[in-house]
């Protein structure tokens, strides 16, 4: 009877206490915290030469509604052949998730670039092998105006739009964390860094953006010192080549009349005991040390534009080129990614240089880090990634889209004007 009762309490008590930290142990295994990932792509200004229509008007940011200038852009914004070349789809908040997440291998007949460049920045995410996310892929059309009020108007479209995003993905997913992800180019780099102002504006907003990237972006302080200084951003990455022209060339449309390259230069002092600010980071890409290699197409647009000549007599310059011409720098941009993580930099600003080296068909990416109050760049990692070509028609194509797109979208515009 002794025994009987002893075996009662061992399976009464004993038993499931100590089962009990075992199944909610695998109950945690089985239930992770999923994250979903949006990638928002918005691109820069169309047909800045338009600001030639009308220079007094442009100069001082006062043209009046439906006036030339605005109809010329709304007419370029229709053009085919910009959707051909460019990463330009409709006006605002486009989803082409379904289109992106088909295989390249896939015959998809599509011949818009948004589509193919994204495509391609999908294959190379994959082609690394650390994906932990579920990804949704988007585009952000706005009017493409060298305008900064025209600019500033629109960043509170694009905010409405990640907000009501956010909340269609969580309804979707409502055990998930919503991540985002923006994309930018030029002038829509400045889109992104008003939001920062906007959201003081809707604070109540719970949005957060993860990563913002921007792509040969004008940089002025006006603009970007309440960017750093927000806590509605996590990593900022400032993508440029010191052979981009362009993206120092507006005077016109920034209210300073002055923009540059880097954050750095800015000198915007950041919060002092400011551990939970965002990480800025100045990347310039190059060539086997060249960073005067790329021009300000080069970073979103299918197109050969920029790349001078004698450039391409060098044979081990041309050769690596080859490897993702004409694709856009921007296709690669997972591969900078991975390779800047292993740093693992703490928030503030940082300096970097991503240079591109080719090696039995592979391509190597070195990036080099600038230390604090250091002139010289230091080696700290080295990645090699396996490229896949491009097939002949595809370059054949887009190189024919690239050397005709900007004429057309000029003769069409104004033949459009004239006849309206």
């Amino acid at each position: 009877m002794k025994h009987f009762y002893s075996i009662f309490l061992i399976f009464t008590f004993l038993i499931p206490a100590l089962s009990m930290p075992i199944c909610m142990h695998a109950r945690e295994q089985k239930q992770p915290q999923k994250i979903v990932t949006a990638r928002v792509f918005s691109h820069g200004t169309i047909l800045a030469g338009c600001f030639f229509i009308d220079i007094p008007a442009s100069w001082k940011d006062n043209y009046k509604e439906n006036s030339l200038i605005e109809r010329a852009m709304a007419s370029a914004r229709k053009h085919p052949f910009l959707h051909q070349t460019e990463l330009v789809l409709d006006l605002g908040l486009v989803d082409v998730t379904q289109e992106v997440m088909v295989p390249l291998c896939h015959p998809l007949r599509d011949d818009r670039a948004a589509i193919s460049i994204m495509r391609s920045f999908e294959r190379t995410d994959r082609c690394i092998g650390k994906r932990h996310h579920a990804y949704h892929y988007y585009t952000f059309g706005w009017s493409g105006a060298l305008s900064e009020r025209k600019r500033n108007k629109e960043s509170v479209y694009l905010y409405h739009a990640l907000v009501g995003l956010k909340n269609d993905l969580q309804q979707q997913y409502p055990d998930a964390t919503i991540r985002f992800e923006i994309f930018c180019h030029s002038h829509g780099g400045q889109l992104v860094a008003h939001l920062a102002t906007v959201h003081k504006q809707f604070p109540i907003n719970d949005i957060f953006i993860d990563l913002a990237v921007l792509c040969a972006t004008p940089l002025y302080k006006e603009k970007m010192q309440p960017m750093v200084s927000s806590s509605l951003f996590g990593t900022i990455i400032n993508l440029y080549s010191q052979g981009d022209h362009v993206q120092t060339l507006d005077v016109v449309s920034t209210p300073e009349h002055y923009c540059v390259r880097t954050f750095q230069e800015l000198q915007i002092p950041l919060a002092r005991g400011c551990t939970n600010g965002p990480r800025v980071l100045d990347i310039c890409l190059g060539v086997h040390g060249n960073k005067k290699v790329f021009g300000h197409h080069h970073f979103f647009s299918c197109s050969l534009y920029s790349i001078p000549s004698y450039f391409h007599k060098r044979s081990h310059i041309r050769r690596t080129l080859n490897l993702f011409e004409p694709l856009p720098l921007l296709a690669l941009f997972p591969a900078y990614l991975e390779s800047i993580s292993s740093l693992d930099l703490p928030s503030g600003y940082h300096a970097l240089h991503i240079d591109f080296k080719k090696h039995h068909g592979h391509l190597i990416l070195e990036t080099h880090y600038k230390l604090f109050n250091d002139a010289s760049f230091e080696l700290k990692n080295v990645q090699c990634y396996t490229v896949k070509p491009l097939s002949f028609e595809f370059v054949k194509e887009y190189k024919h889209r690239a050397r005709t797109s900007a004429m057309n979208q000029f003769k069409y515009t104004f033949y459009h004007i004239i006849h309206s």
